[in-house]
């Protein structure tokens, strides 16, 4: 054992001896491109080296443009410097026999982030330095030097204690939502783009469309509705006129507004509507929160609307919006008494005194006509303010429940105006954003959906709803709690039942992958700085072009499968960009195309298809945006398994394990409402494929967890 141990160390010495640990002929290239007599800076030496391999760090090397440091050492010095830092036995040791042993690009460039932090910080700001170390053969740790060692772990302790200086120093963040797209670094603006795609796609139709975003509080939801109205508002143009023919501008926009309503009169008077190919929408944000305390939520909703869209409507309309709303409730019984007062004062008693024949009858009616006078106008005074009050002009909760009370068949009525409302900003679509209704009673809540189920229907308006599913079920159990034990089916709760008559299109709000909250972590600390921001920026400008040709759900993610090699800032703006792609209408169609084989997996009724586009195009997004690998039949296993029993589908997603047991007799402590399900046919069809594909999987159960925020 001495004499080979003995053996072993010769043999190494020869090998250093023999061994030179000589920079390749692209170091040397970039050796001479610098200068070989001057001192440069490490940052010049590794752009030199990057311009002969482009391909490093997954090709982001030949378009890295590195910020200069200082010049301390020539170019020989470096390599050198670079020469101490790494043990040549133990690269020898990772390689094949008869592969050359040279300083090579990607070691120099390491090396020259160890000498020079400042270089490491601006390649480790790109995910080039990871890129590069994981591109080694061999692990970095275990190919340097002791003092390479150092030099690594000072670098590292020195972010440490820069981390830690920063959380002593945290900045204070406001908690409100967004406004501005710029300002996400989560991939909340791809999904409301996603969103907003999807509801371009929505035809004109005589019905409203109702779409649910569902995640608990704090998920972003109020976030993404910002987000979603900046998509779908018409955007101004970038460009302004300048000082000097800024008035004039203005005059040609006041001219081209009249001109557009004498046109848009002329139009309505022949009864004729224009028609656009693309799609003009009315962004109208209601907050139901703000207006739970007006108790009868369809006028509230109402206002709401006329309020944001009243400068579309001509002088006329908007005067017979008012009058509908000040004729209202108990206005006419006013109105009658008034003239009523008024004849008594110009007609009864002037006829009394001029045909009274005596003196004493005369001057009764010369009194009875001048107090009837001033009592016919307090009257009027009197009755104009109370008739006003009990109206709808002033939005007051009593007026509106007096409406409903005094009037006539008043739900027909309700629906005739606001389809009238409505009507009147075609060629235009409203889409109607109700936030926080997660923070309003019970009845509230069932009263407003059920108003937007009833009054509003018939209008052809698209109601996005952002609220915890879990709050809605419960309002829903809470308000018809009689009838709970009798309505109600295994795997779908009573609320259930109510919320998918209530929408067309239901979908969780995404994920965030780890890597994504660490990095913002580290922004809201102040550990990264913007440039977090410009890089996503200048990425995401990129992403589109890249996906712009694609045409199928297969080709984005194959797209987006071979982009590991990117930057994370890279890699997450083609994600997002992707998630943007599969609302396009082409690829919609072809995803309906693919999941035409599962329809015999789904309830038996003409809605079921579209629900399972709609939500199976909704999981891929997630999917995407959250950085899972989802198999498409996996994934459109699971979507009509949510679909259809959302209770048991939450409990596997709970107990993933439980779902190699589905279709055992005598499985104990399962939850009482998902008993008669463990055995039922359709139940194990699901999820064992039904012979088309693999069945679910406990793995592919645990990644859709991580699809929901």
């Amino acid at each position: 054992m001495a004499e080979m141990s003995s053996s072993i160390l010769k043999g190494k010495s020869e090998f250093k001896d023999d061994w030179r640990f000589n920079p390749t002929s692209s170091v040397s290239k970039a050796m001479r491109r610098v200068g070989t007599k001057e001192k440069v800076g490490a940052a010049a030496f590794a752009q030199a080296i990057f311009m002969s391999h482009g391909e490093y760090a997954g090709r982001r090397a030949a378009s890295l443009q590195l910020r200069d440091t200082p010049s301390t050492r020539k170019a020989q010095e470096w390599v050198d410097e670079t020469k101490t830092l790494f043990d040549p036995w133990r690269i020898r040791s990772f390689l094949n026999p008869n592969e050359p042993l040279e300083l090579h690009g990607r070691l120099m460039v390491i090396g020259l982030c160890l000498l020079e932090p400042r270089l490491r910080t601006q390649l480790e700001g790109a995910g080039v330095f990871d890129a590069l170390e994981k591109e080694l053969q061999e692990p970095l740790p275990e190919i340097l030097t002791e003092r390479g060692r150092h030099l690594n772990d000072s670098w590292k302790q020195q972010q440490a204690r820069n981390s830690a200086e920063l959380y002593d120093t945290v900045p204070n963040w406001s908690d409100d939502p967004l406004l501005r797209p710029d300002q996400d670094l989560l991939g909340r603006h791809a999904f409301a783009r996603f969103l907003a795609k999807r509801i371009d796609c929505i035809k004109s139709e005589s019905h409203a469309y109702s779409i649910h975003i569902y995640g608990p509080w704090g998920s972003g939801k109020s976030t993404l509705l910002n987000f979603l109205r900046n998509e779908l508002e018409p955007k101004e143009k970038e460009s302004e006129p300048k000082e000097a023919r800024r008035w004039i501008a203005k005059l040609w926009i006041r001219l081209r507004e009249a001109w557009r309503w004498i046109a848009k009169l002329w139009i309505r008077l022949r009864k004729q509507r224009r028609r656009t190919d693309e799609q003009e929408w009315l962004v109208v944000e209601f907050n139901a929160w703000r207006h739970q305390q007006v108790k009868v939520p369809w006028w509230s909703l109402m206002e709401r609307i006329l309020k944001e869209t009243k400068k579309r409507l001509t002088p006329w309309e908007r005067f017979l919006e008012y009058w509908w709303r000040f004729n209202s409730g108990r206005l006419q019984y006013f109105l009658g008494f008034i003239v009523l007062a008024w004849l008594l004062a110009l007609v009864v008693f002037p006829l009394l005194r001029s045909e009274a024949p005596g003196g004493g009858l005369k001057a009764f009616a010369e009194g009875a006509d001048n107090v009837s006078k001033i009592l016919a106008l307090i009257a009027t005074i009197w009755g104009g303010i109370f008739a006003i009050n009990r109206s709808l002009l002033f939005g007051s909760a009593q007026a509106a429940q007096n409406y409903t009370e005094l009037t006539h068949d008043p739900a027909n009525e309700i629906k005739r105006r606001f389809n009238a409302l409505i009507e009147k900003l075609q060629p235009a679509r409203a889409v109607i954003l109700i936030d926080d209704l997660d923070r309003c009673q019970s009845s509230y809540v069932v009263e407003l959906l059920e108003g937007v189920q009833t009054l509003f229907r018939e209008a052809p308006v698209v109601f996005v709803v952002a609220a915890d599913r879990q709050w809605l079920n419960a309002c829903y159990e809470d308000v018809y709690e009689k009838l709970k034990p009798r309505v109600q089916e295994p795997g779908k709760p009573l609320g259930a039942l109510f919320l998918e008559k209530a929408f067309r299109f239901s979908t969780p709000m995404p994920g965030i992958p780890g890597k994504l909250i660490e990095r913002y972590w580290l922004y809201l600390l102040r550990v990264t700085t913007d440039r977090m921001e410009k890089d996503l920026a200048a990425a995401r400008a990129k992403a589109e072009d890249q996906l712009a040709e694609a045409r199928t759900e297969s080709e984005i993610r194959s797209r987006v499968e071979s982009s590991s090699g990117l930057s994370f800032p890279e890699q997450r703006a083609l994600r997002e960009e992707a998630a943007v792609r599969l609302a396009a209408p082409e690829i919609i169609e072809r995803i309906e195309h693919t999941l035409k084989p599962y329809g015999r997996l789904l309830d038996p009724n003409p809605r079921a298809m579209k629900l399972l586009v709609n939500g199976y195009s909704a999981n891929r997004a997630l999917a995407i945006l959250s950085e899972v690998d989802i198999d498409l039949h996996q994934l459109a296993l699971w979507t009509i398994l949510s679909s259809r029993w959302p209770r048991l589908a939450d409990y596997l997603a709970e107990h993933p394990d439980m779902l190699e047991r589905i279709g055992h007799a005598g499985i104990e402590d399962l939850p009482e409402d998902l008993k008669a399900l463990w055995e039922e046919p359709a139940v194990i069809k699901v999820v064992k494929g039904d012979s088309i594909h693999a069945p679910l999987t406990t793995e592919t159960l645990k990644q859709c967890v991580r699809l929901r925020s």
